[in-house]
């Protein structure tokens, strides 16, 4: 069979990127090239080297019959892609901003604090990115809607991250506020914003062909002493799934990561928990013994958020170093009898005696 115009079995692929499963109508010329007619809906393309409307080229992998495509490993996974990162000025969501600017992406920053936001937006500009921000207060469902009517203007709307919230140290709740009063503090800008957000935004993406909706919500929820917070971040893991049944038909999924203790410069003012004259946790943030980074909840967004989490969709990604494992009641007994309980084969044997 003839190649089709243009197509070289023998050249290089630069800049491919198309990820996903493709269609069974597919030819292999010869191992690692194929060509097809592929529709849109079955495969993502991007920055592509295009044959014609009806072919393409790239890296390929079988897989029972069927042809898989796989992006190169660090090339821009949302390049020319619009991403939404709500609570983006600051903390974890400036994380997630700087991480989706370097792979590309255009940002619409949103937050209150316009100052904040500023610096961000700089920040992404003075290293080669593209971010305008947005200040608005997300709990209104108006100025949401606004939000996402703006953004839409940019002519598609790819990611939303649902980032914005606020915990115990910035809900502003006073002594002799009412429980409404309370609930709302705390249910506005960490469950009605992420509804609010993802409601208007759900037609931009359906009529875009698709997108990836992803939440944050906390490991609070799985514990009664964080009081309202927990109960609004688990809010925030329902309504994922809910929204990920509610955009499937139209190739939308969401997901949703559940950090654990991370380090924001928050925590530099107000920490969470200190360190004894030793050197150690007086309570560990985790099994690793310290606190994570928002980098490192900005690798797992991305991922949700991309093609190659294509099949995943209403699931929490709990991403906390291990914090929602241990027992931490039973941490000064394991310390002496816990070893006993595992394989032991990690353990250094006595100097003077051979590994049994």
């Amino acid at each position: 069979m003839a190649l089709p115009p243009g197509l070289d079995e023998t050249a290089v692929p630069t800049g491919i990127e198309i990820v996903g499963r493709t269609s069974d109508e597919l030819t292999v010329f010869r191992p690692g090239w194929a060509t097809g007619s592929v529709g849109e809906k079955d495969v993502g393309v991007e920055n592509s080297d295009l044959q014609g409307p009806e072919y393409w080229k790239g890296p390929i992998l079988a897989n029972r019959g069927r042809v898989n495509l796989i992006r190169r490993v660090g090339e821009m996974r949302f390049q020319d892609k619009v991403v939404v990162v709500t609570g983006g000025n600051s903390g974890i969501g400036r994380g997630i901003a700087l991480y989706f600017a370097k792979e590309g992406a255009r940002l619409a920053l949103v937050g209150r604090d316009d100052t904040k936001g500023s610096e961000v937006e700089l920040e992404i500009a003075s290293a080669g990115g593209r971010a305008t921000f947005f200040q608005c207060d997300l709990a209104s469902e108006a100025a949401a809607a606004e939000l996402v009517g703006k953004v839409a203007q940019w002519g598609r709307v790819d990611v939303i991250v649902n980032n914005a919230g606020v915990g115990s140290r910035r809900s502003g709740i006073e002594a002799h506020e009412s429980p409404g009063e309370r609930w709302s503090k705390l249910r506005g800008p960490n469950l009605d914003s992420t509804y609010f957000v993802s409601s208007y935004a759900l037609p931009v993406m359906r009529d875009c062909g698709g997108g990836s909706i992803v939440n944050i919500s906390s490991t609070a929820k799985l514990h009664g002493n964080w009081g309202l917070y927990g109960v609004a971040k688990a809010g925030v893991e329902a309504l994922t799934r809910s929204l990920a049944i509610e955009g499937a038909p139209f190739g939308i999924r969401a997901n949703c990561v559940s950090p654990g203790w991370i380090a924001t410069e928050l925590d530099e003012k107000e920490p969470a928990s200190s360190m004894n004259p030793s050197g150690e946790w007086e309570v560990p943030p985790g099994v690793f013994n310290r606190m994570g980074t928002p980098s490192e909840i900005a690798a797992a967004v991305a991922f949700l958020a991309s093609e190659e989490a294509s099949f995943i969709t209403g699931q929490t990604l709990v991403v906390d170093g291990g914090l929602s494992i241990l027992d931490y009641t039973s941490l000064s007994l394991l310390k002496t009898r816990g070893p006993a309980l595992f394989s032991g084969t990690l353990a250094d044997p006595p100097t003077d005696q051979e590994p049994k």
